[in-house]
């Protein structure tokens, strides 16, 4: 039904609709429904009606997730990096340095999850995802075999941090 009523707006849009938004915001309902495959065409699809650029950084984002979803983690980091490298004011590209630090990490590049994690807590110091990184950066340095440095940033952690959620694992 959904697609159906894009499909009308779309073959006859009023006058200064970007095209993008509701093809956003029907692939963010299908990403939230586990429609991962439908999501990415309609991620991608959003990206080709956004003349304006104005929802491409969250769009990208929308590509990264669901190709990191479908298995597909080298296209999830080349979209990731597109908002990145592309989109310095995305309001997304915090988070898209804490998914490509994911993506490496669970494939066994713990010095690349470092960069990135490094680079998300030097740009945006005191964001709602710096804790969960300092935690993810300790982890990844315990995985390059920094034993020492790692437990050192547990410790700060814990003092930094007492009542986070994820506290057990550190």
């Amino acid at each position: 039904e959904a697609s159906r009523n894009l499909a009308a707006v779309m073959a006859d849009p009023p006058e200064g609709l970007n095209l993008a938004r509701p093809q956003y915001s029907l692939a963010e309902a299908k990403y939230n429904l586990g429609l991962k495959k439908e999501a990415l065409a309609d991620y991608e699809n959003s990206l080709k009606a956004d003349a304006t650029g104005e929802l491409s950084g969250a769009a990208w984002f929308g590509v990264a997730w669901a190709k990191k979803d479908l298995g597909d983690s080298k296209g999830a980091l080349e979209a990731a990096a597109k908002v990145i490298n592309d989109y310095p004011e995305s309001a997304v590209r915090p988070d898209s340095f804490a998914l490509t630090a994911s993506i490496r990490r669970s494939e066994g590049d713990a010095a690349g999850a470092l960069a990135d994690l490094d680079r998300l807590l030097s740009e945006y110091p005191g964001h709602a995802l710096s804790a969960k990184a300092e935690l993810e950066r300790a982890s990844a340095l315990d995985e390059t075999g920094s034993h020492a440095e790692a437990a050192e940033a547990f410790q700060k952690f814990l003092r930094d941090h007492p009542d986070h959620a994820d506290v057990p694992q550190a």
